[in-house]
């Protein structure tokens, strides 16, 4: 496109709404286009998306292993803002076999909405304290998200695995995070400041 039109390329789009226009870096391209992934891309677009308090709030709930369903919502909310879960992960390093393998388990953005919804269809109690969730209370929550029982015990093993993961994160040291994400590809030093 460059040789054709003798004019550089400063801006690129993944869609057509005026947030989807980013600047053009080649290299960025071409990792993505390998399938190595594009995780500064990712960082930047985080950035933008993510509020820096309420980042540092959740950091706080995280450190403290007071992760509930208000927070799980917030994050579903920001993922949406990300463009939802296949345009993330196309930042990844290996995306292409990780949509697939998601795609061949059902894993897809309608999924996040009707989680989004079992959770909306919680009290402010049940989303602080999901342990107190019974079996009377899981079929108010599923007749109002028009979801199954199902579906909702699967939303509560995700949410426990999560929490859990999240207390081990948060148990980490800087070094021991970096090298973490030093593990999704190739990462600098200079690309983060932890």
């Amino acid at each position: 496109m460059k040789v054709a039109t003798n004019c550089p390329i400063k801006y690129m789009s993944s869609g057509e709404k005026l947030e989807q226009f980013d600047e053009f870096y080649p290299e960025r391209i071409a990792s993505k286009i390998l399938d190595m992934g594009d995780i500064v891309s990712f960082v930047e677009k985080a950035q933008e998306v993510v509020d820096e308090k309420e980042a540092e709030d959740l950091e706080k709930k995280i450190k403290s292993g007071e992760f509930d369903f208000n927070d799980f919502l917030s994050q579903l909310r920001n993922l949406k803002k990300l463009g939802g879960l296949g345009n993330m992960l196309g930042f990844l390093p290996g995306a292409a076999k990780i949509k697939d393998f998601m795609q061949n388990k059902g894993f897809d953005d309608s999924l996040l909405k009707r989680q989004e919804s079992m959770i909306y269809s919680m009290t402010k109690l049940e989303r602080q304290h999901p342990e107190i969730l019974n079996s009377s209370r899981k079929f108010r929550i599923t007749k109002g998200s028009g979801t199954n029982i199902q579906e909702f015990n699967s939303l509560l093993k995700k949410f426990k695995q999560i929490k859990r993961t999240i207390e081990v994160v948060g148990q980490m040291d800087k070094k021991q995070l970096k090298d973490v994400v030093n593990q999704l590809g190739n990462v600098k030093d200079s690309d983060f400041d932890f």
